[in-house]
């Protein structure tokens, strides 16, 4: 599992080599969660030994402020995502709508979990109204 934190930078290290089919690939990174959100990006490969092991920086801005083609990315929120890593011969494109079409410039090679962290602090209690001691209570409480 890959574990992201905002306004972070973290280097992660994935064996991609045996999966890539063309010669110099670009990478193009999809995250995915359960309730619709999507981020896609790519990320250089930043290994010197790329033959063996891939490693790509990926950084969580904390802002809006993101580089789609260097993996500066801004989450929205903290969530279990799934992340899908597909291979291009392509650099950056301003729009990858098709990169799950059939016959598209893009081939699917790894998929896995992801967790991000640090984006949201909840409070533990929020009180409905203007009397803390009425009977209309919503308790939220933080996944550790």
């Amino acid at each position: 599992m890959i574990v992201l934190t905002n306004s972070a930078s973290t280097n992660i290290a994935l064996s991609l080599a045996e999966s890539v089919t063309i010669e110099d690939p670009y990478y193009v990174f999809e995250f995915k969660n359960s309730v619709g959100g999507q981020k896609i990006f790519y990320a250089p490969d930043i290994s010197e030994y790329t033959g063996r092991t891939s490693i790509f920086n990926i950084t969580l801005t904390g802002s809006t402020d993101e580089n789609l083609s260097a993996g500066t990315i801004n989450m929205n929120y903290n969530d279990d995502w799934n992340y899908f890593i597909y291979q291009s011969s392509l650099p950056y494109q301003t729009t990858l709508d098709n990169i799950t079409a059939p016959n598209s410039t893009y081939e699917y090679i790894e998929r896995g979990k992801l967790r991000v962290n640090g984006i949201v602090n909840l409070p533990e209690r929020i009180t409905l109204g203007a009397n803390p001691n009425a009977s209309t209570r919503v308790i939220l409480r933080k996944n550790k």
